[in-house]
């Protein structure tokens, strides 16, 4: 194998590498967008699923990226709670909170299978939910059923995947 095989490998390798890169912050590179401000406004039933990770969110015309934040230390630890929100906080299971927070972090910071070929359709309350907007143009989303939740930002992103 010549030089230009290895070459070929090497960089075959790390295109694959990229795109299996699971739930790691750095896949966007753009994983400090700030910190939220004070809450400007909450909204119920506001329709989401983010199977994939990528897929932004429009509300009166304003686009919302998810990401994953490196800088969860400047985060509520309980967005729901900060924001006021009693009910729907009750429903959210601790291993649903962000990346980093609460006691399952461990568990919900495991890699999601966003190369699986195919996405299983959302189950009654995991495409609708509440949204949470922060000054600084930051935002959070937690599904009615608990199980997806995510910070999201104005910030245009383009993510290295495709799902």
């Amino acid at each position: 194998m010549g030089i230009r095989g290895i070459l070929a490998g090497a960089l075959a390798g790390l295109a694959l590498a990229g795109c299996s890169a699971g739930d790691d912050a750095s896949r966007d590179e753009y994983g400090d967008h700030g910190s939220p401000g004070a809450v400007l406004d909450v909204r119920e039933a506001v329709e989401y699923y983010p199977a994939c990770g990528d897929e932004s969110l429009t509300i009166d015309g304003v686009a919302w990226y998810p990401y994953q934040p490196t800088n969860l230390a400047d985060f509520p630890d309980d967005p729901l709670a900060d924001a006021g929100v009693t009910e729907a906080a009750a429903l959210v299971d601790p291993a649903y909170l962000p990346l980093g927070a609460g006691p399952g972090a461990a568990a919900a910071s495991a890699p999601r299978a966003v190369a699986d070929a195919s996405i299983a359709p959302p189950e009654p309350g995991d495409d609708i939910g509440t949204f949470v907007i922060y000054e600084g143009g930051l935002a959070y989303w937690v599904s009615d059923s608990g199980v997806s939740d995510g910070w999201l930002t104005t910030d245009v992103i383009e993510y290295d995947w495709i799902c």
